[in-house]
């Protein structure tokens, strides 16, 4: 069985890496402000839950409309999905 041809990720951009704890421990500070009255009604967990729910939906929906230029939802007709796209291509997109 042949394997597929994968550049190796730098050790920066690994997902256990001090750069990916700080860009998520940034993202997490920026959205704590909007997230705190949400925690005052609801449990942590559950707002946990639905940010990564929301989260996913939102790579998975763009990530399909990068690699088949079509959108199941119109998300790629918002600005941000098209900055996030346009950001993402300039990056080399998908590494296969």
């Amino acid at each position: 069985m042949a394997t597929k041809n994968r550049k190796a990720v730098p050790a920066h951009l690994t997902l256990d890496s001090e750069t990916f704890d700080r860009v998520s421990d940034n993202l997490l500070n920026a959205a704590e402000a909007s997230l705190l009255p949400f925690l005052q009604h609801n449990k942590a967990s559950e707002v946990a839950n639905r940010l990564l729910e929301r989260l996913g939906t939102h790579l998975i929906t763009e990530l399909q409309f990068i690699r088949t230029g079509k959108a199941s939802d119109g998300l790629g007709e918002y600005t941000s999905a098209k900055t996030f796209r346009e950001k993402f291509l300039q990056m080399g997109g998908i590494v296969r």
